[in-house]
């Protein structure tokens, strides 16, 4: 599955509410169940770009 987005606000804006909701968290546990998830979605978002972002996934 590919999802492209030309506005990186209007593709993402949930996408990254829910990462910064996951990183805020204080449930350790919930972090280290999710800490593979939780990297590779920071890496997405600092792979962004403001003009098109790709992302894709199995």
């Amino acid at each position: 599955m590919v999802i492209e987005s030309k506005n990186i606000q209007d593709g993402f804006e949930g996408f990254e509410n829910r990462l910064l909701q996951i990183c805020d968290r204080k449930d350790q546990e919930f972090r280290n169940k999710f800490k593979d998830k939780v990297f590779l979605m920071e890496k997405i978002l600092k792979l962004a770009s403001k003009d098109k972002m790709y992302i894709v996934s199995k």
